[in-house]
């Protein structure tokens, strides 16, 4: 009794509520955002003195002597990004730290 009870209840809120017909007049992106949402796909590469350390927050411990961006393999990032799909890449050197080369 208690599933007959269930279902007929089911089957009543899907006779009532099933053909709700949505309104076509639904918010649409502007050009720049749909610009935005086809880039799908960004990488986010953050440098500070902390990457070179094992320390999360930056407490200016680690000397800038230890730091070499020389070292910096751009085309490793750029094919890294390629396999991701990704259409751009953000590039941040400066952030809570204080430190910018």
């Amino acid at each position: 009794m208690k599933r007959f009870t269930i279902f007929c209840l089911f089957f009543i809120c899907i006779s009532l509520f099933g053909n709700i017909s949505y309104s076509q007049n639904l918010p649409k992106p502007s050009a720049d955002q749909y610009k935005w949402h086809e880039q799908e796909r960004i990488m986010f590469l953050y440098f500070a003195p902390t990457t070179w350390s094992d320390i999360e927050q930056n407490n200016h411990s680690v000397s800038t002597n230890r730091i070499n961006p020389k070292k910096l393999d751009t085309d490793q990032c750029s094919e890294a990004a390629f396999a991701l799909g990704a259409k751009q890449i953000i590039f941040v050197a400066k952030h809570t730290g204080g430190f910018c080369w």
